[in-house]
């Protein structure tokens, strides 16, 4: 059947647009974020916002043939100037030299080959600090560098809860990164209105506009001549542009992997705007912010991250509680010896750690054996590893194995109460 022009109300240029924007979008393949050598330190910055726990899985899960250098610098504007890198240089080197000294006898060991790439590798860091690193409204820096396997720098807008260091071991540090990553999700926040909807990421800090939608609405007055005409062709534009707005959000969360999403407007819009969300847009919603008023960037802005804080911070308490209740019912050992323990024993199931518990261990690698003293793998009868931190080692392995993990920032009293770690295990221990 012939249609009839006058049955649409929008042009052919318009159709093409709308089919243009439903169409599927593909995600970013994750392949080849870790290119080797230069190039990829070099020009690691543009892909920053893309850093996720996968990320983290691929660079635990790989076998280094030389030693991981993992840098972490905090920033601080008073004292560190943009002109003056070379306060960067300075804290870099007595990080070094504070490292070497304390993994002395792990550096001895490396063949002549191993410490020649590891001092190449310190070089290029260095390069990269003078030559390359633009600091303005930074707050923290993160680089990971393994000779032609592992390259990769993250700049931030916030501080780390970790000191200043740089660890050189066998694999990469990666605590303080796991610790920003569960305090500070990729956040989508949606400002929608009856004729415009703006898209702004949120996250690790950073604020930034994605995208926007204006539509034409028709006025809400009534032409009393045909009022009930005029009052159903401005709800189909309006639906048209919460529709629009819907199917934009849907390929924003599935393109770039959020986690949550804000959404502000009016509490009309909001209600008519929720009927158009889809299921997993509606799960991605973790707050919403009704207004009265029209709300400016900056505004928005504040409250995004006010919202998400407050949402970080319900999260901690339902895991505490979560883990007080775990507690009485006999299924948790707690204190690092005793997770430990579990951990070597394949019985941990969960994970729940205070963001600055720090303890100095030993592992063996190739069995999966931590310990808290020196002393041998009982498996292969080999010299257990040392290493910085034990429970980056255990952060390792859950990722490794797909263990549920949580790492505390805001309510830390009580699993620091039970010794900064606790493990949940499985029944009949």
């Amino acid at each position: 059947m012939k249609g009839n022009n006058n049955d649409y109300y929008y042009s052919i240029e318009e159709r093409e647009r709308e089919i243009a924007s439903v169409k599927p979008k593909t995600r970013p393949k994750k392949a080849g974020r870790y290119l080797s050598g230069w190039w990829r330190l070099y020009q690691s910055f543009e892909n920053q916002r893309l850093i996720t726990t996968d990320d983290l899985k691929s660079m635990v899960g790989k076998d280094y043939d030389q030693p991981v250098i993992s840098f972490y610098l905090n920033l601080d504007p008073e004292k560190i100037k943009r002109e003056d890198k070379k306060v960067y240089l300075s804290v870099f080197n007595a990080l070094v030299r504070q490292e070497k000294k304390a993994r002395r006898e792990w550096l001895d060991q490396l063949d002549r080959a191993a410490k020649e790439r590891l001092e190449e590798d310190l070089e290029l860091i260095k390069k990269y600090l003078m030559e390359v690193f633009e600091p303005e409204g930074l707050k923290s820096l993160v680089v990971y560098k393994s000779g032609g396997q592992l390259g990769f720098a993250l700049s931030f807008n916030n501080r780390l809860h970790h000191r200043d260091q740089v660890v050189i071991n066998s694999d990469p540090y990666i605590l303080p990164l796991v610790s920003v990553l569960n305090k500070y999700r990729r956040t989508l926040s949606v400002y929608v209105s009856k004729d415009e909807s703006v898209f702004y990421r949120l996250h690790l800090g950073i604020w930034e506009r994605i995208d926007r939608i204006q539509s034409f609405t028709p006025d809400d007055a009534v032409d009393h001549s045909r009022p009930g005409k005029v009052q159903r062709n401005r709800l189909s534009w309006l639906y048209r542009h919460y529709k629009k707005t819907a199917l934009m959000m849907s390929q924003l969360i599935y393109k770039e992997g959020f986690d949550a999403v804000i959404l502000t407007g009016t509490k009309e819009t909001l209600d008519e705007f929720d009927g158009f969300l889809n299921t997993v847009s509606r799960q991605k919603v973790i707050a919403t912010n009704p207004i009265t008023s029209k709300i400016t960037p900056k505004q928005l802005r504040d409250v995004s991250f006010k919202l998400l804080e407050g949402y970080e911070q319900e999260q901690e308490a339902v895991q505490i509680k979560h883990l007080m209740e775990l507690v009485g019912l006999g299924t948790v050992v707690t204190g690092l010896p005793a997770v430990i323990e579990a951990a070597n024993r394949f019985l941990l199931k969960e994970i729940y750690a205070a963001s600055d518990l720090k303890q100095a261990g030993f592992i063996c690698r190739g069995h999966h054996f931590l310990s808290i003293e020196k002393r041998a793998c009982p498996f292969c009868n080999q010299e257990l590893v040392p290493v910085e931190n034990l429970l980056d080692e255990l952060i390792e392995l859950a990722q490794l194995y797909h263990l549920d993990y949580y790492i505390f920032d805001h309510h830390q009293d009580k699993i620091k109460k039970m010794g900064g770690v606790a493990g949940v295990v499985y029944p009949g221990k």
